[in-house]
């Protein structure tokens, strides 16, 4: 797997596929090259400055999620962001990220005010 910060430059549409390039100043060593040519994998890219502990998810997780190996929290956090994704809200994952957790954590404030 490699890690590359990149830059979008261009799209191309094709009968059968659509070409996206993408461009990086970053080197990639020629063993890792050889082994991407052809191969199929999982592009996570946005624009936004990501929250590091969600991008690290993403990484790790390849979107084929096994929650069994992270934190609770991290586990919460990587479920608001794909919220965040599906919702195509025209906010940043971080503003989203604090608006949910607000919720969640006016829930919980709530269920101690009414125990009291």
């Amino acid at each position: 797997m490699i890690n590359i910060r990149a830059k979008f430059e261009s799209k191309k549409e094709m009968k059968t596929k659509t070409n996206y390039v993408f461009s990086t100043s970053e080197k990639i060593n020629e063993m890792e090259e050889i082994q991407l040519i052809g191969s199929i994998g999982y592009l996570v890219f946005n624009g936004d400055e990501l929250n590091k502990q969600a991008l690290e998810i993403a990484r790790n997780k390849k979107f084929a999620v096994n929650t069994e190996k992270l934190s609770p929290s991290s586990e919460l956090r990587f479920s608001i962001v794909r919220l965040w994704q599906q919702s195509k809200e025209a906010i940043g994952v971080e503003e989203y990220y604090q608006r949910e957790m607000k919720k969640i954590n006016d829930h919980y404030k709530n269920k101690v005010e009414k125990s009291l």
